[in-house]
């Protein structure tokens, strides 16, 4: 009976699920009769758009800018899976007056941390690498120059790009909740925002009173900082939704330079994760405020006078979080990456070798300068370096890593930790180019690996091994262990503790002699149904009252 109950709640929980779960055909986004928003060419089942080289950016930007051309559309870097879709592309571009055919074209590949070409929807990069190619100069894709085919390159290069999305596949992005902000302000995040448009355009300083003078409940606004990429994105989609958004006209945040470092309205420093996000050429010495660049988005320095749109922010409280238990993987100051921790020293902390490597020592137990014994580790590395901006002086500086010439043997390259130098693709031309410099740089000005004089001061990166990373990560099925090691010790306890009182009892019964035990299933010739035996003081006999005979009996206690 329980079977069958359960079985009929389980049919009529599938028959309400189906009911009220039944997927809905999915609207068409646009109008059949024009498949493509203006501007977009249609192949396929997917809308193309071009970049040209004016509008050019790195793969990031890129991407960004895809992103941003309608908001809540999945419009990204294109996707080839299809080598078809590659063969109608590489023709279409052909055919367009501002396609550069000595330059190449952005599209939707890089390389993830397992070594692997990814499209950016995540499926696997199976065909059409150039000749050649991939020659690990970078962890982006592109459409190569001159030939066609894919191309690997450095991600910071700026290059024209193609973007793409799928009309059968267009999803929300994110659905918000009832906001908490009041009318005319937006929320995101546990903050609400409120865009004052260029009628109402000010002066850094002023703006920055003006923001001042707002509340939400009893929050004080100000100007925005904008502490991760997710609230810039966020940021930029919710200007392109207001109809007095001028986009020829920045916007003031409240990023400014304060100690040659540019640090948000809280005090708090850019992390790599916003450093990322300034604009081509930027920060440049135009002033000591900070703004999003008008027209091609991404952070801009300005002089503070200008007048310009302005974001305001109120921070709400968020609720508490329990604390974590497992420690961070570095100490505060370092960036993590695979079982590494890394600090980057740039311009303002130059020193000759062995003064960067006694640093990098002082800073933390073990630490030595970079160790780059993979390719993926150097791409890493450069990209980092890049996106840290004005930190690092590249045309003047070069950049000391844990390289050194072997004292053995001139021709034999080691890195601090003893590992030898695996790849010799990654040298700058013409290096090495010295048999006496023992020391190496990443070249100044161009990318590579450059010998080098040792008392020279230059820029550093320091590293060491997270080794207790790896160990923290498994915490929690060490505890696992220990909680079935517990329950198999309680179990065994109890066994033990019944065994003993089981002993204890049978103890008990032979010391009192005179207690009477029945045997239910013991029968004999006499005519009672049952008959009481004595304990006698061999347990292995009893004695029947009737007979007084004694008579081996195995032991039933």
């Amino acid at each position: 009976m329980k079977t069958l109950i359960i079985g009929l709640s389980c049919c009529l929980v599938a028959a309400f699920a189906a009911v009220t779960v039944a997927p809905t055909p999915a609207a068409s986004p646009v109008p059949q009769s024009t498949p493509c928003i203006d501007g977009w060419t249609l192949f396929n089942a997917s809308c193309y758009k071009f970049f040209e080289y004016s509008y050019g950016k790195n793969h990031t930007y890129a991407e960004l800018t895809c992103d941003k051309q309608h908001k809540g559309w999945w419009i990204h870097l294109a996707i080839f899976e299809d080598p078809k879709e590659y063969d109608w592309a590489y023709s279409y571009l052909q055919t367009l007056n501002n396609f550069k055919k000595d330059m190449g074209t952005w599209i939707g590949i890089t390389k993830d941390t397992n070594k692997k070409w990814k499209w950016a929807n995540g499926a696997n990069m199976t065909y059409g690498w150039a000749e050649n190619q991939p020659t690990g100069n970078g962890v982006c894709g592109c459409i190569r120059r001159d030939t066609g085919g894919y191309n690997d390159y450095n991600c910071s290069a700026v290059r024209q790009f193609f973007c793409e999305y799928e009309l059968s596949n267009l999803p929300i992005k994110a659905t918000k909740l009832p906001s908490p902000c009041p009318p005319g302000w937006d929320y995101y995040d546990f903050s609400c925002y409120k865009f004052v448009d260029h009628e109402q355009g000010q002066m850094y300083s002023q703006a920055q009173a003006a923001c001042s003078t707002l509340k939400v409940g009893d929050k004080t606004a100000h100007l925005a900082n904008i502490q991760t990429s997710d609230e810039y994105y966020y940021a930029y989609s919710y200007f392109e939704t207001l109809d007095k958004f001028h986009v020829e006209i920045g916007v003031w945040v409240g990023l400014r330079l304060a100690d040659e470092h540019w640090v948000w309205g809280d005090g708090t420093k850019m992390t790599a994760d916003t450093v990322r996000l300034w604009a081509p050429d930027e920060p440049s010495d135009h002033g000591p405020c900070g703004s999003i660049h008008k027209e091609t988005g991404g952070f801009s320095a300005a002089a503070c006078d200008h007048v310009k749109q302005y974001l305001c922010e109120a921070e709400l409280d968020r609720p508490e979080t329990p604390k974590p238990t497992s420690r961070k993987p570095c100490k505060t100051g370092w960036v993590h990456r695979d079982a590494s921790c890394y600090s980057f020293h740039g311009k303002e902390e130059v020193l000759p070798r062995d003064k960067a490597a006694a640093n990098c020592s002082a800073r933390h137990e073990g630490a030595t300068l970079v160790n780059l014994e993979t390719t993926s580790e150097y791409e890493w590395i450069q990209e980092e370096i890049a996106y840290r901006g004005g930190e690092f002086d590249n045309k003047k500086y070069g950049t000391w890593v844990g390289l050194m010439r072997s004292s053995d043997d001139k021709d034999v390259w080691e890195w601090s930790n003893g590992q030898p130098l695996t790849y010799d693709n990654k040298w700058a031309k013409d290096n090495p180019s010295s048999e006496t410099d023992m020391c190496v740089t990443m070249r100044r000005e161009s990318s590579g690996l450059n010998d080098h004089g040792c008392d020279h001061a230059e820029q550093f990166i320091c590293e060491y091994e997270d080794e207790g990373f790896g160990e923290q990560v498994n915490e929690s099925s060490v505890h696992k262990d220990i909680v079935i090691l517990g329950v198999i010790v309680i179990v065994a306890v109890i066994i033990i503790a019944v065994a003993f009182a089981i002993r204890g009892y049978r103890k008990y019964c032979i010391k009192n002699r005179g207690v009477t035990v029945k045997y239910s299933d013991m029968r004999t010739n006499q005519p009672e149904a049952y008959t009481d035996v004595r304990i006698t003081e061999n347990p292995r006999e009893y004695r029947d009252d009737t007979t007084a005979v004694y008579r081996d009996q195995p032991e039933t206690f």
